[in-house]
């Protein structure tokens, strides 16, 4: 067995080793800082409506365009929106 591998690293060069263990490297580097990114900006989304969610509860009593029942709903709804987004339910 010792055999065969030692045939088949012959085949390669050093050169050519390196570089595919650099390019095989760099796109799972690459990936895992993408999908790190991607949901630290879901996070931050799913953070922003709830705190618009939040503001539209808090306003219930202050504001005279809805009723208070009406704005709590209403600040529900955003709250469970933001919710799903956090968790990756609902992709915005």
């Amino acid at each position: 067995m010792f055999k065969k591998s030692n045939i088949l690293f012959q085949h390669y060069n050093n050169k050519d080793v390196l570089h595919h263990f650099v390019s095989l490297h760099s796109r799972f580097c690459t990936n895992s800082n993408n999908k790190k990114n991607k949901m630290m900006n879901e996070k931050m989304k799913a953070l922003m409506i709830g705190v618009v969610g939040a503001g539209i509860t808090l306003s219930a009593y202050s504001q005279t365009y809805m009723t208070p029942t009406q704005c709590i709903g209403t600040g529900l709804v955003v709250l469970i929106v933001g919710l799903f987004v956090g968790e990756g339910i609902l992709p915005v």
